[in-house]
């Protein structure tokens, strides 16, 4: 091997460890160039770029930082790396959702809307969560003010189901697509524009019992927002987590 090239992958290794000095790496790898950029200068560029994307224990995948549809991967505190969306940001918290579903199993809403308290039988896991300050079931007026259905107001409309690209009851997959992240890892998803499918699910649960109909509740259906009765027990848990913005 190359002196320069066992130096470089030497000190490389050093400064991914933080065991070599801040003088020691301008001395040694401002020296050794490659197409006329230095080490030391590309190396810089990437710390910068990783400072950007990497804080307290979640890392940015795409999209920017504290941004409604960024992707994250967090660690929530079980040492698990999970896959969450920005739902909401405010202030002090950003409210992510999970992915996918937090399991295979289906639920009734009953049941899906203590899940993770005590007794519950998603409260150890909620228990370990340690890194976000509260967990509950997605609430579907953050997803219509994310999929810009701004006139639609979960307190005022006691009825009806709508695309999550249209707001209306036609489906077109392109636009729907934009929404992909809301929907995807559901049955025969892609018909309607997701990027990913997984059998089995048809979707999630919100938190939303519907306005005047105390027996339904909001649910995701594909890309659909459709109403269910709440002792149905066809739809997943896909919970959402606030965190604080210091660890995003």
């Amino acid at each position: 091997m190359n002196k320069y090239v066992r130096m470089l992958c030497i000190f490389l290794i050093g400064i991914t460890l933080g065991a070599v000095t801040s003088f020691a790496k301008e001395y040694l790898i401002n020296q050794i160039t490659y197409r006329n950029t230095t080490v030391l200068a590309a190396l810089n560029d990437l710390y910068s770029k990783v400072g950007q994307n990497t804080t307290g224990f979640c890392r940015v995948l795409s999209g920017d930082k504290d941004t409604v549809g960024s992707k994250y991967y967090c660690n929530l505190g079980d040492g698990v790396t999970r896959e969450l969306y920005v739902l909401k940001v405010d202030s002090t918290y950003d409210t992510l959702i999970f992915a996918q579903a937090v399991n295979t199993n289906r639920y009734n809403w009953n049941t899906a809307s203590t899940f993770f308290n005590e007794g519950g039988a998603g409260y150890q896991l909620a228990e370990s969560w340690t890194n976000v300050h509260s967990i509950d079931l997605p609430d579907a007026q953050d997803i219509a003010n994310n999929v810009d259905y701004g006139t639609w107001n979960v307190n005022t409309v006691s009825s009806g189901w709508w695309y999550l690209g249209t707001h209306t009851t036609t489906n077109d997959p392109t636009l729907n697509n934009q929404y992909a992240w809301l929907f995807d890892y559901t049955d025969y998803c892609k018909t309607y524009g997701c990027n990913y499918e997984a059998k089995g699910s048809n979707g999630y649960l919100t938190k939303n019992v519907i306005y005047n109909n105390s027996s339904n509740v909001w649910v995701i259906n594909n890309a659909r927002m459709i109403s269910a009765g709440k002792s149905e027990t066809y739809y997943q848990i896909r919970p959402v987590v606030t965190i604080a913005r210091d660890n995003l």
